[in-house]
């Protein structure tokens, strides 16, 4: 159940990979 916080780092992370794969 601790792993709710990591995924959402995880989460924000794979979102900024698309957003500069967008570029």
């Amino acid at each position: 159940m601790r792993r709710q916080r990591y995924s959402r780092f995880f989460g924000l992370f794979v979102n900024l990979l698309f957003a500069l794969r967008a570029l």
